[in-house]
């Protein structure tokens, strides 16, 4: 049993030195590190791989490496939530603001009207833009129910991208985990356990 027990800290510092090997390979050969439009990017390593299992995904996409999700369809396409978040009131504008890295929150606040303050919350989520969720929420008339057109709510979209911190801070907020989007396709129970 001693040999397969592993310290947490052991853990986080191979997957350290993998990530850094395998950056410093691609960098070699491409220059630059994989990101998604928001410029992150997330490492995926299965428990059964070593260092050649390393898979690149953007955090905003579900992962379903090594998870027995293979071959299952998708909740909803990745590309249709994107297109009905910047169809929202101001929401290319608002995700071109989230999508730069050096505009701090209070500038987003100021930059768009009360009637985009929903389309902010779930740009917000999509983009992993904590804080400025936080500070959306404590505002008076902003709620964490909030929906697209297709009736995904912002914890819809927390769950389907895994980002449990945004997850945690709409719950906190009052959203609801069991309702439903408009077609009655998943609630954000189904988008956490896929």
């Amino acid at each position: 049993m001693d040999t397969v027990r592993f310290s947490i800290i052991e853990n986080e510092m191979r997957w350290e030195d993998e990530y850094r090997m395998y950056y410093q390979e691609e960098q070699a050969d491409e220059g630059s590190e994989p990101t998604d439009s928001a410029g992150r990017f997330r490492l995926s390593i299965s428990s059964e791989s070593d260092v050649g299992g390393v898979e690149i995904s953007s955090p905003n996409q579900p992962h379903d490496f090594g998870s027995g999700r293979e071959g299952q369809e998708e909740i909803w396409a990745y590309a249709d939530i994107e297109a009905g978040l910047k169809e929202l009131p101001g929401g290319d504008r608002v995700a071109e603001l989230l999508g730069c890295s050096v505009v701090p929150a209070g500038d987003i606040l100021q930059d768009t009207g009360p009637d985009q303050r929903d389309t902010v919350v779930l740009l917000a989520v999509w983009y992993s833009k904590h804080d400025l969720l936080r500070k959306l929420l404590a505002l008076d008339g902003v709620s964490a129910g909030v929906c697209d057109a297709a009736g995904r709510s912002a914890l819809h979209l927390a769950c389907y991208i895994g980002d449990y911190k945004a997850t945690e801070v709409l719950l906190q907020h009052g959203a609801k985990a069991q309702c439903w989007d408009r077609e009655k396709t998943a609630t954000p129970l189904h988008c956490a356990a896929r």
